[in-house]
């Protein structure tokens, strides 16, 4: 289908571009990467007037030290997946754009477009929830900075006001020894994740002391597995990996309820989910491993 009929404003700064939003009220949307609106608009489920593009306003950067990563709201996809010398605790994040769609989207679509659109099977939400991200939301006046587990509010749906946009992002490393892993499953390489696990794991004296187990695709947004998270802290490094499936699976059937009863939900509660659960867990490990054999 063809778009319909709009205006493209190309604004100066990220305060003109908050102003045009206001101004412009609904019928406005923020054009980065392109790679979620523009589908949509070409089969109509939204039909802007307005396109405000932000891909010069300097929103790009990507500052890596050894504990944090700060991302640019238009840094895109494929900048993160070729990061040099990207630490370990951090592995997640290229894992994600790895299987991110295809290389031609991953070349144009943004981190601070994917957490606004907030799909319940994107990587970026979960990884932003796996690592308490701090998400900066800034407007004509201000900015704001909105915890990660406070940004994906449901379906679709985020906790920026009508007029903020997303211009940086900033990941903290959990802990001084940590490792990280995001596993998914897809029907096909390059399609939406049916779901998805992201597990960060930090360890003092060879014991896992921090754990944070997210699973992605199963619900209205990201969700923690608290009680997985649990069976796994005070486990030493190098013992074999605690199966944790069974519980993933009924902690997963808990948070979705009913919804399990149909073919689809089904199968990724029940079958996928729990094991990409476990998959994550065991990835981690063996790279939490390695870095502490490293470190010796």
């Amino acid at each position: 289908m063809k778009f319909s009929r709009f205006k493209v404003f190309f604004p100066d700064s990220v305060q003109e571009a908050s102003e045009l939003l206001r101004e412009i009220g609904d019928d406005a949307k923020i054009l980065a990467g392109g790679q979620s609106l523009l589908p949509m608009m070409a089969f109509r489920l939204v039909k802007p007037k307005a396109l405000i593009d932000i891909t010069n306003l300097g929103l790009v950067g990507v500052h890596v030290s050894p504990d944090q990563i700060d991302i640019g709201g238009c840094a895109t996809h494929r900048q993160i997946e070729t990061l040099q010398n990207l630490p370990v605790a951090f592995e997640a994040l290229r894992d994600g754009m790895q299987v991110l769609g295809h290389v031609s989207i991953r070349n144009r679509g943004t981190v601070g477009g994917s957490l606004a659109h907030s799909d319940p099977s994107a990587e970026w939400p979960a990884l932003a929830l796996a690592f308490d991200a701090e998400i900066m939301a800034t407007n004509k006046e201000s900015s704001r900075t909105v915890e990660a587990k406070e940004f994906s509010l449901g379906w679709f749906t985020s906790s920026l006001e009508p007029d903020e946009i997303v211009t940086s992002v900033l990941f903290r490393k959990p802990g001084e020894l940590t490792a990280s892993s995001l596993v998914e499953v897809s029907r096909r390489s390059g399609d939406f994740a049916l779901c998805g696990a992201i597990c960060v794991l930090s360890s003092q004296n060879r014991s896992i002391t921090q754990t944070k187990i997210v699973v992605f695709g199963v619900a209205e947004t990201a969700v923690r597995l608290p009680v997985v998270e649990q069976m796994v802290i005070g486990n030493a490094i190098f013992d074999d990996p605690v199966n944790v499936s069974r519980v993933a699976r009924e902690s997963i059937l808990e948070i979705i309820g009913n919804r399990s009863n149909d073919e689809k939900s089904g199968f990724v509660s029940q079958i996928a989910a729990p094991d990409v659960v476990n998959n994550a867990l065991r990835k981690t490990i063996i790279r939490l491993q390695v870095e502490a054999k490293r470190k010796l």
